[in-house]
Parts: structure tokens; C-alpha cells; sequence
């Protein structure tokens, strides 16, 4: 047992050993210290988001908003109850610019503040703390401004025999918000189509992408504007072009007149323009009107017609009007009485007395050999009974002028005649 003790002491008496059981004494008492005695530290809250719009009534009420606004985090130092502040997060501190020297539009360097969010627990934000510092923030009046959409259709391609009629955006307009000196820049919205590779022969519906210009026709960045939609379609048309033979009709002609008779020419004969292919396809000319033969037409005269084109098809010579002039060489008028007058298509129950003997200064032309034999017992004049506005009365007619057995000879001018309608 005396052996055993001399050891211990032994022990005790080395300097090397008494060095570390110090620094195990003194380690374990901190512990305790630390542990059950002295509970307070301190901890950094990092990843903290700057809440650039709070107290925004601030500014707002100088008619500023906040623009090209970046996302700020900090860093806070944070002290207490140990237990308290390691459980802490970025969300338990609310970190703010410092406002009051935001009087006008411009960019301010702006000092922090950090608050607790939850006022009752215990521990304290220590002052000076926020890393960074400040932040930098623009202010600026927001305006709004409407536009036209102009379409870019510089890679669109027609195929062969097709053009590219103006193409269209939907919406025609868009309204942009955003900074002023930004919006005033803006001088043209234009909305671009990626059709390149293709070659279209019909009109397509595709969807485009929004471009800003100044007047210069630089582009410009849309980082600080907003659009009220960026959905835009676009419309682009692709037209089939073709020739049209012109042609004119008639109108009015007595039954089995030969229509050969009238020889013309047109001071534009043909017209090349562009519309749907499908409408293209099933057109073999174009009709430029009608001209009624009894009402208008004249020995040696001339008429004049607009070109009158189907919505979605285009002019491509921008003949907007074409001249008729007729040949009349081979033919010639005679003005006669007329004192067959007939009725014809009678009602049954009613009496039709036709109170016009004659009718004067009737003219008719035809080819001149056949006129020249012309006398008034060749023509009829005819009321169409079917036609009458009464059933009782009398009333005035209009008179139809017939030649009975030739195909070439017709009257021109309107004729009227009195009838008398009475009950049977």
C-alpha cells in the first residue's frame, strides 16, 4: 500500500501531468460555466432580403415608384440567449432602407435599418451590424404610353408566283408602363416573326416577339417596361399573284338580242393582281361592271369604270379605272312612233285600259342596212300588266320597246305610258 501511494505522489509531483490535468479542470469548469452559468452569445443572420418597398407611402406620395429594383440580402450580428438566437432565421428580422432623403427622382445610396420582427422575443440586433451597409435604389416617376404594333417581316419568303401582302398584329396596340426616361426613349414597337427557312404559299398565323426602338432605330432593352400583353399573333399574308382578262357586262338586254353586236375595247385589257389562292384559282377574269344597254348605251360613246377589287386582293398595277369606248362604225338610229302599244300578263279580276295612243320619239339602232329599212309598224311597245302599283286608277308605266323577229336591233331610252286599272 506505502508502494502504491509513493506512485500517486509521484505522479502528482510531475510538472507535465499537472499541465494537462489543469487544462482538463479548466476546460470542464468553462463548460459548466458556459452551460449552466453564462447562457448569452452572439450568432449572424445571414441571407437576409432588404425590404426596398417598406414604408413605400414615403415615396409614393412624391408621385416616385421604385425602378430597375434588384434583390438585396445582408448579413446581421445578432445577440442572447443562446438558445434563443441559434434558432434564429432570415425571416425573424426585417431589414429597410432609410428613406428621408428621397426627394426626386434619381438613384440615392441608401443606409439600412434592421429590426426585430417579433418584438417579445429577448435578444437584441447589434448596432452597426448590417453588412452591407446601404444599397443603391432608383427612383423614378412610372408613366404609360400606347402604341402601334408594326410588323417585321424581314425573313419571311414567298414562295414562287406568291407575294407577302402587309401583315398584321393582334392586338394592333399595346400600352407600355415603365420609368419615364425609359418610356420617352421608345419610339417604335415592333413585333418580329422567326419564319426564316420557309417558303410559304398561304397565309400563316404564327406567334411574334416584342421589340423596342428609339427614332434612331436602335433597339432598346425591356428590362424596365411592362406591357399590358406580350401575347401577340401575327397575321401575314401570303398572296397568289395572277393576270385577269377585264370584262364588261350587260345589263337590260331584250330577250334573243345578239349581244355580238356590241363590239368594244378597254383602255386596260388585263390586270395583274394577288388575292387567296384558292379565290385565285377560280377566277378566269374580272368584271369591271355592267352597263345597261337600253338606259345608257349611245352611238360612239365612251364609258368609264372604277376598279373594284374583293377585300384581300390587291391592285398590283394600281389601275383604279378603265375607259370602254365602242365601236359603232357599222351601226345606226332611227327615231320613230310607236303606235302598237300591248299589254301583256292582264290580271283576271280587274280592267286595264291603256290610255296612251302612241309614243313619240322612240330611237332605235341596230345595223345600218336593217335600219334603213325600219318603219314604225316593226315596232311593238309593251306593258308588263304584272307590274302595276294599284288596283284602282290610273298610273303611268314604264314601257318596254321590242322589235319582234330581229336579234339585232334594240331601242335605247326610257318610255312610259298611261294605263287605267279598274275593278271587273
Amino acid at each position: 500500500m506505502e508502494k502504491k501511494q509513493s506512485k500517486l505522489q509521484k505522479m502528482f509531483s510531475n510538472s507535465q501531468f499537472n499541465v494537462v490535468i489543469s487544462i482538463i479542470i479548466a476546460v470542464i469548469a468553462w463548460l459548466f460555466v458556459s452551460l449552466y452559468i453564462n447562457t448569452r452569445d452572439t450568432n449572424i443572420i445571414r441571407n437576409i432580403p432588404v425590404k426596398l418597398n417598406y414604408a413605400a407611402s414615403a415615396y409614393q406620395s412624391l408621385g416616385l415608384s421604385i425602378v430597375d429594383e434588384q434583390k438585396y440580402t445582408v448579413s446581421v450580428k445578432v445577440t442572447g440567449d443562446r438558445k434563443i438566437i441559434n434558432g434564429l432565421g432570415a425571416s425573424d428580422i426585417l431589414v429597410y432602407p432609410q428613406l428621408t432623403s428621397v426627394t426626386a427622382a434619381g438613384r440615392y445610396d441608401l443606409s439600412l435599418n434592421a429590426t426585430k420582427v417579433d418584438t417579445l422575443k429577448d435578444y437584441q440586433i447589434v448596432a452597426g451590424s448590417i453588412t452591407p451597409k446601404t444599397v443603391s435604389v432608383r427612383f423614378d416617376t412610372l408613366d404609360t404610353k400606347k402604341f402601334v404594333v408594326e410588323v417585321d417581316t424581314t425573313g419571311v419568303r414567298p414562295a414562287e408566283g406568291y407575294i407577302l401582302d402587309k401583315a398584321f398584329a393582334t392586338p394592333s396596340e399595346i400600352t407600355l408602363a415603365g420609368p419615364s426616361k425609359e418610356l420617352s426613349a421608345v419610339s417604335k414597337v415592333a413585333v418580329q416573326v422567326d419564319l426564316a427557312g420557309e417558303e410559304l404559299s398561304e397565309s400563316k398565323l404564327t406567334a411574334g416577339t416584342l421589340l423596342l426602338y428609339d427614332r434612331d432605330g436602335n433597339p432598346l432593352s425591356k428590362n424596365l417596361l411592362t406591357f399590358d400583353t406580350e401575347n401577340i399573333e401575327v397575321t401575314v399574308p401570303i398572296l397568289k399573284k395572277a393576270t385577269l382578262p377585264l370584262k364588261l357586262e350587260f345589263a337590260g338586254l331584250p330577250e334573243g338580242l345578239d349581244s355580238s353586236i356590241f363590239k368594244y375595247t378597254l383602255s386596260h385589257p388585263s390586270i395583274n393582281v394577288a388575292g387567296p389562292g384558292a379565290k385565285i384559282d377560280n377566277m378566269s377574269e374580272l368584271v369591271i361592271g355592267y352597263l345597261n344597254i337600253p338606259k345608257e348605251f349611245r352611238l360612239g360613246g365612251e364609258y368609264t369604270f372604277d376598279v373594284n377589287l374583293e377585300k384581300g386582293f390587291l391592285n398590283l398595277d394600281n389601275i383604279t379605272k378603265v375607259t370602254v369606248s365602242f365601236d359603232t362604225s357599222a351601226l345606226a338610229s332611227k327615231t320613230l312612233t310607236v303606235n302598237d302599244i300591248r299589254l301583256i300578263n292582264a290580271p283576271q279580276n280587274y280592267n286595264v285600259k291603256i290610255e296612251t295612243a302612241r309614243l313619240y320619239d322612240v330611237t332605235i339602232i341596230g345595223p345600218k342596212d336593217e335600219i334603213a329599212t325600219l318603219t314604225s309598224s316593226s315596232v311593238v311597245a309593251q306593258i308588263n300588266a304584272g307590274d302595276l302599283d294599284a288596283e284602282r286608277g290610273q298610273q303611268t308605266v314604264p314601257v318596254s320597246i321590242l322589235v319582234p323577229g330581229s336579234k339585232t336591233m334594240f331601242a335605247v331610252g326610257e318610255y312610259t305610258a298611261l294605263v287605267s286599272v279598274s275593278a271587273k
